[in-house]
């Protein structure tokens, strides 16, 4: 028979297809839930669980659960699978609305939100209020917070001022100018900076009308002249000193300490002289240093008789430090035993004349042959 059709009900010990499906005969009623499952070709089929797999487990990704609590899907048992919402909180300056709308969190005072498409924020005002002050004034009220457009505005005092001394107001430009008037009288003092940086008073070099200077004191030992004298040192009571031949100090009163002005200086000493046919020499020892001043001994006088002449002696010193301290005192010698310098009285008339000794600054634009 080739095939069976309308049947209801079928009562047999086996049924074989073909031999491709074969229903054994201790097949039973089975249980709820079971299903038929083919053994193999010439297999009975039997009862067995619906367990069949997908060839690849369903993993959970982010914001995604299964309602068993599974970690992943294998279709073995049916599952439901969830989304989770994502939960969203306001931070700094924001603020979520029923967990749907995200909004700028606004004081309303300063910043607010307009309502209107697309809820866009407007400065309402400024936190802090600018208030006018003195000569300055506002169009609205006396303080601008940016709430309201104003005017601000200044007030004009019309502040006159005049000159005082040795200055004066030239009101004929815009604005006035304030001048240092060109001849300036009445003043007690000027006094420069003294901070290391060059300070200068030039005069005018007009020909034949240079600037002339009236009734100035320059006594001050801190006064920087050229030629101007150092040190001064004057034997007025009697002093007749002798010297060998040999260098001896003159007296230990005329040690002498200077600070060099320039690079050169000057020192003169002026005396009765005597030498009685012999040389007379002078030099300048340095006592501090122990040692005479470089290129200082030198030849003054010869006198081929016994005469006593009034002798003016100079020493040059030269490649001076300006601002170092330099100590001499005057040293005598003959050619050969005595000579002999007089000096000062004890108050009688016609005695001999002073000695005296002199330093002077050379300055520094000096020609040495």
């Amino acid at each position: 028979m080739a095939s069976i059709n309308g049947l209801t009900q079928i009562s047999a010990t086996s049924i074989q297809n073909a031999g491709q499906f074969y229903l054994g005969n201790s097949l039973d009623s089975g249980t709820p839930g079971q299903v038929i499952i083919s053994a193999g070709p010439q297999q009975a089929a039997e009862w067995g669980s619906n367990s069949a797999t997908l060839p690849g487990a369903l993993t959970m990704g982010t914001n995604l659960s299964l309602a068993s609590g599974n970690a992943s899907f294998d279709g073995a048992t049916p599952d439901t699978i969830n989304a989770t919402s994502l939960t969203i909180t306001g931070g700094n300056g924001i603020s979520v609305v029923a967990g749907t709308q995200i909004l700028t969190d606004n004081d309303n005072t300063t910043i607010n939100n307009s309502g209107g498409t697309g809820q866009q924020n407007q400065v309402l005002k400024v936190p802090n209020a600018l208030t006018s002050g003195t000569n300055v004034s506002f169009s609205a009220g006396t303080t601008f917070d940016g709430s309201a457009a104003i005017t601000i505005s200044s007030t004009d005092t019309d502040t006159t001022y005049a000159g005082g001394t040795n200055i004066s107001i030239d009101t004929s430009t815009n604005p006035d100018e304030i001048n240092l008037d060109t001849s300036i009288t009445g003043q007690t003092g000027i006094t420069f900076l003294n901070n290391g940086t060059s300070t200068n008073l030039t005069g005018s070099n007009y020909p034949n009308l240079p600037t002339t200077a009236t009734y100035l004191d320059l006594s001050s030992s801190t006064n920087i002249i050229s030629g101007g004298v150092l040190a001064t040192k004057v034997q007025e009571t009697a002093l007749f000193k002798s010297f060998g031949n040999t260098y001896g100090e003159y007296s230990t009163n005329f040690r002498t300490s200077f600070v060099a002005k320039s690079t050169n200086v000057m020192v003169e000493f002026r005396g009765v002289v005597r030498a009685d046919n012999k040389i007379f020499y002078g030099g300048l020892y340095d006592y501090n240093a122990g040692s005479y001043q470089a290129d200082t001994r030198n030849r003054f006088n010869y006198n081929d008789e016994s005469d006593q002449d009034m002798t003016t002696m100079t020493w040059w010193m030269k490649n001076l430090s300006a601002g170092t301290t330099y100590y001499i005192s005057p040293y005598f010698r003959g050619s050969s035993s005595t000579v002999y310098i007089y000096a000062g009285h004890t108050g009688a008339t016609d005695g001999f004349a002073p000695a005296i000794m002199r330093i002077y600054d050379g300055g520094n634009n000096v020609d040495i042959y």
